[in-house]
């Protein structure tokens, strides 16, 4: 297991189960997602984890479906030892699934929520700004 801190977050690797090309890393950021070339349909919500290659996240949005192409910015907050300023990792990616989580224990004035599980593979490298 390896583990470590970004922007005061916890980041863990599990290095004895994970059988993927690339180690996920378990790590929670602001990420907004932008369904196709549509700033109309701009979902927010939270990483579970990433890699190189793509990224697990939450949201409430249930207007995501296999094979979309969303655009995806994750938020990156200061931190000793990669940058004493906040950043943003920007990349194209294909949603590979998504999950209905089920209701949310905070109901909104609309009725219960729902969280949905959104696995997204990047088509092209990231780029980082920061």
């Amino acid at each position: 297991m390896l583990a470590g801190t970004i922007g005061g977050e916890k980041a863990t690797v599990d290095l004895r189960t994970e059988r993927r090309e690339h180690q996920r890393i378990r790590l929670r950021l602001p990420v907004r997602g932008a369904l196709g070339d549509d700033d109309q349909q701009v979902h927010h919500g939270v990483t579970v984890d990433l890699c190189p290659r793509g990224l697990l996240f939450e949201t409430d949005a249930g207007a995501f479906h296999p094979g979309a192409e969303v655009r995806l910015d994750l938020t990156v907050p200061p931190g000793e030892g990669y940058s004493p300023y906040p950043g943003v990792i920007r990349g194209v990616g294909e949603v590979l699934r998504v999950e209905d989580r089920g209701a949310t224990t905070a109901p909104t004035a609309h009725g219960p929520r729902h969280r949905f599980s959104v696995a997204a593979r990047f088509r092209e490298p990231v780029e980082f700004e920061f």
